[in-house]
C-alpha cells in the first residue's frame, strides 16, 4: 500500500532576479513502520523533499539513516528492505512490556 503524501509547496524568491523563485516542501513525516526489541525502538519514516522522497530509519527517535530517493517506489522498496532485515535480527512489531 502506498502512503498519501500532503505537502505544502511555497514559492520563495531566490534573490537573483524578480523572475528567479526557488521552491521549498514543508511535509509531515509518514510512519511506515516501527519495531521494538530490548526497550529500544527503530522506526522509518518518509517525507516528500524538493529533491525527492526522503527516508528516515530513527533508532529512539535519533535519525541514525537518511536516504533520499526519485521515486515513491524505490524509497517503500528500500524501506521495507530495512524493516525486513530488522526482523530478521529479532526486532518485533509488538512493544515490549
Amino acid at each position: 500500500m502506498m502512503p498519501t503524501y500532503a505537502a505544502t509547496v511555497q514559492p520563495l524568491r531566490c534573490g537573483l532576479s524578480d523572475r528567479c523563485y526557488a521552491f521549498y516542501v514543508e511535509d509531515t513525516p509518514t510512519i511506515l513502520w516501527t519495531l521494538y526489541r530490548d526497550g529500544c525502538e527503530v522506526a522509518c519514516q518518509v517525507r516528500l523533499v524538493p529533491s525527492g522522497i526522503e527516508v528516515d530509519i530513527a533508532r529512539d527517535g535519533e535519525p541514525v539513516v537518511t536516504r533520499v530517493f526519485e521515486t515513491g517506489d524505490e524509497a517503500l522498496a528500500w524501506a521495507e528492505k530495512k524493516r525486513v532485515t530488522r526482523a530478521a535480527q529479532g526486532w518485533g512489531s509488538l512493544r515490549e512490556s
